[in-house]
């Protein structure tokens, strides 16, 4: 019998539910987690309800069972119990309130399942069972998951690696940053099609390479910069003046003034004392103030400890504005790095949506509205897609000029990082896998974030393994990935695939570290 491990979770559960998964199904034993967990449903979809009516609707028995209750209930505490079992060919149990998982995992070929590996193989999990209960018209069960596919389902890339490019970069043996300038395109005009209203404003910090910004500039996007740098390399694209918004709500005077001089006229503030610059440097801007909202909180990097007012005191910042004779014109709002949730979108929009009626009886006319950016790639299974995501957007537009600073979604999957495994070793009875590439340059965010990016490789077999995946720097923090499954037998001379690392990452971070050469650069088209 196992004892009951008990978690408490503090505040909103959704970054600690996807912290514990790892934990809990090391833990080989039932485990309960306590406390407000609602943000463990928004995971699942839509506040979790999208789910579960999917699934309800199509009856997925025996792979899926769920209570006589049709609807989870989402109170603001609840229980939730986790019963795993991770031998080979054994299922996992979940269960969330009232709605009860047994999902087959059936991985007979991997002889170690724990931490992230198994995380993995749970999530994917979920992943068929969503996949099949949208698209399936009548009943039908799953099994068991083919985790031989878990790559391609893993990365959900939308392009593939030339394999006369694969064959040159395991010829020369050196580590190679892919730049795809048409997936770049790709993503900008899928934006395009699914939000349509959005006046979209690619932001440059994201990926300032000049290739990426004229290809965008060619398409008719426009640009959100942070500096006077960015402002000139947005010029240098080719970009007008007014299709460049200056989004920094803290930025020095210098900067402020050549980019007014160059033509800019949208800034973004949340301080008295950015007014105070702006009425210097820029005397006749118009003014959006930074709100917070109470999407951010849900993403992966959060920006409201950082920038932006609380909502009560946007009327008194726009007075601030025009007392200091610029243009109270709009609202912006940001709703982090990579949010996984849905409709965090929506909900900032229509909480601007009821400011900018507060806002009408004040005097300020608002004209326009910044939803920023935030919109996630495809890391994991269950990161929402463009084509959820923007729906909820669309419904909520309406008279006002609506402005967008997607970066990663544009950039994040014209990345890849070819690495050749330099060396292969065990330490403690772990596999570690070394390359030539670094948390502190190119995969930077890896290390800042501890952003998770998916790793593939050109190994073909069915058996698995579990890797330590360590950059051949001579730094001890330098490791890229703790716990990464992959095909069995990965050794030296074998390629790695570092997926979606086209935002924040080479070319702009790709310098050397501790004898790690910089990554050669090569774009496609």
């Amino acid at each position: 019998m196992h004892s009951l491990i008990e978690h408490r979770i503090p505040g909103n559960g959704l970054h600690a539910a996807k912290d514990l998964l790892a934990r809990i199904l090391q833990a080989r034993e039932p485990y309960t987690m306590h406390g407000d967990i609602t943000g463990l449903f928004d995971w699942l979809g839509d506040d979790g309800t999208e789910w579960c009516q999917e699934v309800e609707r199509h009856r997925l028995r025996g792979s899926l069972l769920m209570s006589d209750k049709r609807m989870m209930p989402r109170p603001q505490t609840e229980e939730v119990r986790f019963l795993p079992d991770i031998t080979a060919g054994a299922s996992v149990g979940v269960t969330f309130g009232d709605v009860a998982f047994a999902v087959s995992l059936d991985p007979p070929h991997v002889s170690r399942l724990d931490g992230p590996g198994v995380a993995t193989l749970l999530r994917n999990a979920f992943w068929a069972l969503w996949e099949n209960a949208r698209e399936t018209p009548r009943a039908r069960s799953i099994s068991k998951v083919d985790h031989t596919l878990l790559p391609e389902r893993e990365t959900r890339s939308s392009w593939n690696i030339p394999e006369e490019v694969l064959s040159d970069i395991r010829s020369t043996q050196r580590t190679t940053f892919l730049m795809n300038i048409g997936a770049i395109r790709h993503s900008y005009r899928q934006l395009v099609d699914l939000a349509p209203a959005l006046d979209i404003r690619f932001s440059v910090k994201t990926n300032p390479d000049p290739r990426v910004l004229s290809a965008l500039q060619e398409e008719g996007c426009g640009f959100e910069a942070t500096s006077w740098h960015e402002v000139e390399l947005a010029r240098l694209a080719g970009a007008s003046p007014e299709k460049v918004i200056f989004s920094a709500p803290v930025q020095e005077l210098e900067d402020l003034r050549l980019a007014h001089e160059s033509g800019v006229s949208v800034f973004v503030v949340d301080s008295v004392s950015q007014i105070d610059r702006i009425a210097k440097a820029a005397p006749d801007a118009r003014c959006l103030v930074r709100i917070r909202t109470s999407g951010d909180h849900y993403a992966f990097i959060n920006l409201s400890t950082k920038f932006g007012i609380p909502q009560a005191e946007l009327i008194p910042m726009l007075h601030a504005v025009e007392r200091a004779g610029l243009v109270p014109h709009g609202i912006a709002f940001n709703v982090g790095g990579q949010n996984e949730v849905a409709t965090a979108w929506r909900d900032g929009i229509r909480q601007a949506h009821a400011l900018a009626a507060e806002c009408r009886l004040h005097g300020f006319p608002i004209e326009m509205i910044d939803i920023g950016g935030g919109f996630p790639i495809p890391v994991h299974p269950l990161v929402p897609r463009l084509e959820q995501i923007a729906p909820t957007i669309n419904a909520e537009l309406s008279g006002l000029h609506y402005l967008a600073e997607p970066g990663r979604l544009i950039a994040g999957d014209a990345g890849k990082l070819v690495a050749p495994v330099v060396s292969r070793a065990v330490r403690d009875g772990r596999t570690w896998l070394y390359v030539n590439a670094s948390i502190f340059g190119v995969l930077q965010m890896m290390d800042r974030h501890r952003f998770h990016f998916p790793i593939t490789t050109d190994r073909v077999d069915l058996d698995a393994e579990e890797y330590v995946i360590s950059s051949l720097s001579c730094d001890g923090r330098d490791v890229i990935s703790d716990s990464t499954i992959l095909p069995k037998g990965v050794a030296e001379g074998n390629l790695l695939f570092i997926h979606f690392v086209g935002a924040y990452s080479a070319p702009v971070f790709n310098i050397g570290y501790g004898g790690v050469r910089p990554a050669r650069v090569q774009y496609l088209d």
